[in-house]
């Protein structure tokens, strides 16, 4: 169990922390568990001297993070606060110290060293605010253990100058800890970067985008430098250098359900990096090659990916890269210990499908008769719903569709949206694993529901039952709507004006199933 399971568990059992959904990339509202301190810079009679309460609130975040002890929420209300919050106390497991705007409140943070910094704590909340123009990283958390940064705005840290980068949020020496749900972007270095023994850190759903030096390129959206890490459904795009990447000390990496695309190198990167996993990612028109695995990197998994159009055009920018090729590129020593399967790729123009062990492949089936690997491999166009406008969902007619393996390591069980595995009726189960309907890429397709038709004739006179039964597709649910049943008369052996008008009659669904049914009548008759 992750080690920040206690939120999950907490929305169980009452309102301490209202999550938002998948992919949504929005704050949360969070409740005081024991206690709660209001910040108001704008109040007249607000006391840094005082004890944080609504008719005398403190002026800065910082007085009231000075005063939080475990189990109490800072309320922060709405303002531009000038100021570095240095978090000085540790919450508990089952009472963190939690940072947030007042609901409805709109919080920035600007123009000092940081936005928040976390040092030597433990179980502590950062939700909410929009920190913008630090001068280093607007988020530090260092030597700690049991942070979650989530539903944050992190931009505009440090300058395009040499020695003046900064990253939007940085980890060094940090533990076990969430960054979540955070919009990460513009910032002079990567956008969210885990370093020196940042072990067992969760990178999840977090939109990560233009980050750049601008004057070498160096900024990464995901830079991961610490050992197991898993960097999981988040989105980036036109990021300076790759999307993300494991660098020396990210051994034991897991990237799986993540879109990324026109990035200024990669979509993914792995160099001098043992163990990683790489399953269910979506990559495009990156500059080079989309998934990358080189240098002294060994024992690594890359299945039911999708690949399409890297290292072929003009990427972020416009620029043309002469760097490494492929939608899939396995380079140096890598081969001999790296498995490729069930991945999707495809080139709209000439280009390398796959370069494996520095020999270059323009098609799918000369890598596999040269390398052995790829026996499960597509080359296709994958039906993205418009990749050119970065909705990367599949659609109907896409390959992807239920051809996935269930068994590849880490394979997740929803997709980015939060969507669970489903099956397309319509389609051949093409897929491996104790699970044959999991799609390949970041994105699961879901199937519209199916109409019921039910023809009865040879009745005369009475009143007559049809019983409809809609069966989700899939495993999915049918939770709400209605189910329209209409009635349509042709009489025979008399006139159609001696019946009564055909009737429609709608019956509402109420029941969380994946089969419902619902019955309706009508009674044709004279009128």
């Amino acid at each position: 169990m992750l080690p920040f399971a206690w939120l999950r568990k907490a929305l169980a059992a009452g309102p301490l922390i209202a999550i938002v959904a998948s992919g949504a990339f929005q704050q949360p509202i969070v409740l005081a568990a024991s206690g709660t301190l209001y910040v108001d810079k704008n109040a007249v009679n607000c006391s840094n001297a005082g004890t944080g309460t609504t008719s005398q609130p403190y002026c800065s975040i910082g007085a009231a993070a000075s005063a939080a002890t475990a189990g109490m929420t800072v309320y922060v209300n709405t303002g531009m606060y000038y100021e570095t919050v240095n978090a000085v106390h540790s919450g508990v497991q089952d009472g963190p110290i939690t940072f947030q705007p007042n609901p409805g409140s709109s919080v920035t943070i600007s123009g000092q060293l940081h936005g928040f910094t976390v040092s030597r704590q433990s179980w502590v909340i950062i939700a909410g605010f929009n920190i913008i123009g630090t001068s280093s990283s607007g988020i530090l958390l260092s030597s700690s253990t049991q942070i979650t940064v989530h539903g944050n705005q992190v931009s505009y840290a440090g300058l395009p100058i040499a020695g003046q980068t900064a990253q939007g949020i940085y980890l060094t020496g940090t533990t076990n800890s969430l960054i979540e749900n955070n919009t990460v972007g513009h910032n002079t270095g990567a956008g969210i970067g885990l370093y020196a023994g940042s072990t067992g850190v969760e990178v999840r759903h977090n939109l990560v985008f233009s980050n750049a030096q601008q004057f070498q390129r160096n900024a990464q959206g995901i830079d991961v430098q610490s050992a197991s890490a898993t960097v999981d459904y988040n989105i980036t795009h036109d990021n300076e250098d790759s999307g993300i990447q494991f660098y020396p000390g990210g051994n034991n990496g897991v990237a799986y359900g993540n879109v990324t695309y026109n990035n200024g190198d990669h979509g993914i990167d792995n160099l001098d990096v043992t163990g990683g996993v790489l399953v269910g990612n979506s990559a495009f028109h990156n500059c080079t090659s989309g998934i990358n695995v080189e240098g002294t990197s060994a024992n690594y998994t890359i299945e039911n990916n999708i690949a399409v159009d890297n290292a072929v055009y003009p990427a972020y920018k416009g620029i043309s890269c002469t760097r490494r090729t492929g939608n899939i590129g396995v380079y140096d020593s890598a081969p001999a210990t790296t498995t490729a399967d069930y991945n999707i790729v495809n080139l709209t123009t000439a280009g390398d499908l796959y370069d494996w062990n520095e020999t270059a492949y323009s098609g799918l089936a000369a890598l596999q008769a040269a390398s052995g690997q790829e026996s499960h491999g597509i080359q296709a166009d994958p039906k993205w719903a418009n990749a050119a406008a970065g909705d990367f969902h599949l659609t109907a007619a896409s390959p992807g569709v239920d051809s996935a393996n269930s068994s590849a390591p880490h394979e997740p069980s929803v997709d980015i949206d939060g969507n669970a595995r489903v099956d397309d009726l319509g389609i051949p189960n093409t897929g491996n694993g104790p699970s044959l309907v999991d799609d390949r890429g970041a994105y699961e397709f879901q199937p519209p529901a199916t109409a019921a038709t039910c023809q009865t004739s040879g009745l005369s006179g009475g009143s007559y039952t049809v019983t409809v039964c809609i069966t989700s597709p899939g495993n999915s649910w049918v939770v709400s709507g209605s189910v329209p049943i209409s009635f349509t008369v042709t009489p025979r052996h008399s006139t159609s004006s001696a019946f009564r008008r055909p009737s429609t009659s709608t019956a509402p669904t109420s029941c969380r199933s994946r089969r419902t049914c619902r019955t309706a009548s009508s009674r044709p008759g004279r009128r």
